[in-house]
């Protein structure tokens, strides 16, 4: 799975953003959301198309590209990180009809919000589902035309069942306006993210806008067989070691500057400051971080 040069392209996106986006932390903060300016900014350039299939407008970029970039938007602000990484869960975009995916992504700076929990319901109907239910913690809810929601499926008022014997499960895609949004994320930490309740009443969605992890491949190419949740979740330690690595830097800022009370020693001869911040520079660089391991897999582009 080589490198691709959209995949370098975006990374130097990234980091011409950077200082963008350190001005608005406060604004993030304050309004618990992202900016639409600013969104709109990271829509155009394509940060929210990183895992979409080129087949559908999609950058296509490989697991290791997308890690780079989520790393350098988490150094300069979690939040932004996080909802363009929650963005990017395009979970089943390989199983969904093509018809569903070339409409949802017509506008290539389209945005969906996502939630994993099966907290709805689709009741099957007469070419498609009637869908209920209130999902939690869907980030970048309010960015979103697009909302992809879990249900359990069920037909005549039971959950169905799939070969496993457990209860089916399939992600429901609908427009954020047949949506109602709760306002509940007053929250200390993650606030720009804006991960509020979503309900849904009674929404009739087709079939072909119904998606699940075991339908069959509407896509071919080897690459979209990578599991979706081995996709993702390495987004999670990549903007951990953004987040650490800006820590570590304002740490430098201030260790240059200040001196602590009860002794005239600057921070930065302190000792344990020393010592501290050199362990902390070694799990940053460690070779055994994900981010400094090839990938290899050569089933895959």
């Amino acid at each position: 799975m080589p490198d691709t040069g959209a995949g370098t392209s975006l990374l130097e996106v990234a980091r011409t953003l950077r200082p963008r986006i350190l001005a608005e932390r406060d604004r993030i903060e304050a309004s618990r959301r992202l900016p639409e300016d600013v969104t709109r900014e990271l829509a155009c350039a394509g940060f929210f198309r990183i895992f979409l299939p080129k087949v559908y407008g999609g950058l296509d970029l490989t697991p290791m590209e997308a890690m780079e970039v989520f790393e350098e938007l988490a150094r300069a602000d979690a939040s932004v990180a996080w909802c363009v990484w929650n963005g990017n869960t395009h979970w089943t975009a390989a199983q969904l009809s093509s018809e569903a995916a070339r409409t949802i992504h017509a506008d290539p700076d389209v945005i969906t919000a996502n939630s994993t929990r099966a907290s709805g319901q689709a009741q099957v109907a007469a070419g498609g589902y009637n869908v209920n239910g209130r999902w939690s913690l869907v980030s970048g809810c309010e960015l979103a035309t697009w909302m992809v929601l879990l249900c359990v499926v069920l037909e005549n008022g039971k959950p169905r069942l799939n070969p496993a014997g457990a209860p089916e499960t399939r992600f429901m895609l609908l427009p954020s306006e047949a949506c109602e949004i709760i306002d509940t994320w007053t929250v200390g930490g993650l606030r720009g993210t804006g991960s509020h309740d979503v309900v849904v009443h009674d929404v009739f969605v087709p079939n072909s806008y119904g998606s699940g992890f075991t339908d069959p491949y509407v896509l071919p190419e080897p690459r979209y067989r990578i599991p979706p949740f081995s996709r993702v979740i390495p987004g999670l330690g990549a903007m951990a070691l953004g987040i650490a690595r800006t820590a570590i830097e304002t740490f430098y800022e201030i260790a240059g500057v200040k001196t602590p009370q009860r002794t005239t020693q600057m921070l930065r001869d302190n000792h344990g400051a020393q010592v501290r911040v050199s362990q902390a520079e070694s799990l940053v660089r460690s070779p055994g971080c994900f981010c400094s391991i090839p990938w290899t897999d050569s089933g895959a582009r």
